[in-house]
């Protein structure tokens, strides 16, 4: 077996398996996110010559990734204004920033740990079929770009700044551009540096790489912080400032997430290897053990002592990130997109434990520890696999079958000027090219103004003040509009978009809840 049992080999696994994987999801599922119809309108208003907006004459900065809306846009130039040409190109370029990515720790992992086969070959595995990264990949989010600038800057801020800061600077930048959230990760970055890092940051020169690093990134973002504050009058994305709102107090929030991660309260911590939506139900009830002990595992592997000084290292990343992402959920809630960095490092630490525990603690034999990692293979693989059955039907049904057909049935009914208030702005938006006033005011600021009042449910006041022309509600949206005393004499229900008897078809549907959730709307008109 070991002469088969090479990093060389490991390598060629790793590249030829996720590749291969990353491109079978796409074709099987033809899966694409509802928010890239949202930052892919901006990216055609741009190329059509409208500007960088989602509503012609509207500057609102309704997208969160500058990659993520400034990529397509070039595709889709490229490509003589063919979608599906630029779909595909986005996803290739995703796929090849995952893989080189991951590729970077892999080779960095057996740098380290010459001997040590077992970790980089798991990560490996594990790596190629996480379900959220692949999906998050390919579905026209920014997931692979995370990747590809977080894992190196993982280890430069391991191996210290001062032979990597030229790098390490592009790759925060990378961040940033990819998502705004990104100077959370560096911050996460530069903290752990301080903490396990192999520099401490005391001496002068370790301050001068840091500062350099840091001067790189500025300078390489610089110029969008510019252009965005000139063009938007902030430099902050309103998709930010809208959900901004929701939360609580900022203090109280801040409290709770130390809560959460003290009491290890697993509401977050799990979900990184969940599947996406896992809290609609319709998943078996192992795949929650499974989450749950890997999260166990990843947040405390920090705390115990040996010589795998890098799993240490990227575990307190992990317990960090996963404070940040519980704030996010107190202060709004955490999307499932947010995830595939928490999943990564999750499935880097388990693989390194796996190898590292059972030598310190003497607990279990070599067979042993092959055989908790096959288990964590399997239920990686069975996630997967559940996930491209559940999210083929939801694509096919849910998707082209319902709410884009909501969209293309308001283009053909809709007068020019008319407004339309929903929450699924993606699809429903992009086919309709309609004036969106969406929940919760990504591309809408007269709605995010209105939302500032939390007196009572949202919907009414919205659509009171702002009148919409046109209001879709799924059936659980609708009680408390009826409650009210002029909706009804308003609106009139004049279509309902019903998908649910096509999924009644399957007998068994993988998270069945979330698909249930977007087969009914109902389509209402001022009267």
């Amino acid at each position: 077996m070991h002469k088969y049992l090479t990093h060389k080999n490991i390598q060629i696994l790793f590249i030829s398996l996720t590749a291969l994987v990353a491109i079978i999801y796409p074709l099987v599922t033809n899966h694409i996110w509802e928010d890239f119809y949202i930052t892919f309108r901006h990216s055609k208003n741009l190329v059509d010559g409208y500007g960088l907006v989602y509503q012609p004459g509207e500057r609102v900065h309704g997208f969160t990734s500058a990659i993520n809306t400034l990529l397509p846009a070039f595709f889709y130039w490229i490509t003589n204004n063919s979608f599906d040409l630029t779909i595909w190109l986005y996803r290739l370029t995703s796929i090849a920033a995952l893989i080189y990515g991951g590729f970077f720790l892999l080779r960095k992992i057996q740098k380290i740990h010459p001997d040590n086969f077992i970790t980089p070959l798991l990560f490996a595995l594990l790596f190629t079929f996480q379900a959220k990264t692949i999906m998050f990949t390919t579905n026209g989010q920014e997931a692979g770009f995370m990747i590809l600038f977080l894992l190196p800057s993982l280890f430069f801020a391991y191996e210290g700044f001062e032979t990597n800061w030229k790098w390490a600077g592009i790759c925060w930048a990378g961040l940033i551009y990819t998502r705004p959230d990104g100077v959370i990760y560096i911050a996460l970055l530069s903290i752990a540096t301080v903490t396990f890092g192999h520099s401490s940051l005391k001496s002068k020169a370790d301050m001068t790489a840091l500062f350099r690093t840091a001067i790189v990134c500025a300078v390489l973002y610089l110029p969008w912080f510019i252009f965005v504050w000139i063009y938007y009058g902030s430099p902050i994305p309103h998709t930010i400032s809208a959900k901004a709102g929701l939360g609580g107090d900022f203090l109280s929030d801040i409290i709770h997430s130390l809560q959460a991660i003290i009491s290890f309260n697993p509401t977050v911590g799990v979900l990184a290897l969940e599947p996406t939506y896992y809290h609609f139900g319709g998943w078996p009830y192992w795949i929650k053990i499974y989450a749950f002990i890997s999260w166990i595992i990843s947040s405390i592997y920090w705390l115990i002592p040996g010589n795998d000084r890098l799993g240490r290292f990227v575990s307190f990343i992990y317990t960090m990130l996963i404070f940040y992402l519980s704030f996010l959920q107190f202060r709004a809630a955490v999307y499932p997109w947010y995830f595939p960095p928490a999943e990564i490092l999750s499935i880097f630490i388990l693989s390194s434990a796996i190898y590292h525990l059972p030598k310190k603690l003497s607990m279990f034999s070599l067979t042993s520890t092959y055989l908790l990692g096959i288990s964590l293979l399997l239920a990686a693989t069975n996630i997967f696999f559940m996930t491209l059955n559940q999210i083929s039907i939801q694509q096919n049904i849910i998707e082209n079958g319902n709410r884009k057909q909501i969209g293309l049935w308001l283009n053909k009914n809709k007068q020019d000027g008319d407004s339309v208030f929903l929450e699924p702005l993606g699809y429903i938006g992009y086919y309709s090219n309609a004036k969106m006033l969406d929940w919760p005011g990504l591309v809408s600021p007269e709605v995010a103004t209105i939302k500032k009042d939390k007196k009572g449910h949202p919907y009414p006041r919205i659509i009171k003040q702002l009148k919409p022309d046109w209001v879709i509600l799924r059936p659980q949206e609708i009680p408390p509009l009826q409650a009210t005393d002029w909706f009804l004499d308003k609106y009139k229900a004049v279509k309902v978009f019903n998908v649910k008897d096509r999924l009644d078809q399957y007998e068994y549907i993988p998270g069945r809840n979330y698909l249930d959730f977007d087969s009914i709307f109902y389509i209402f008109k001022k009267i």
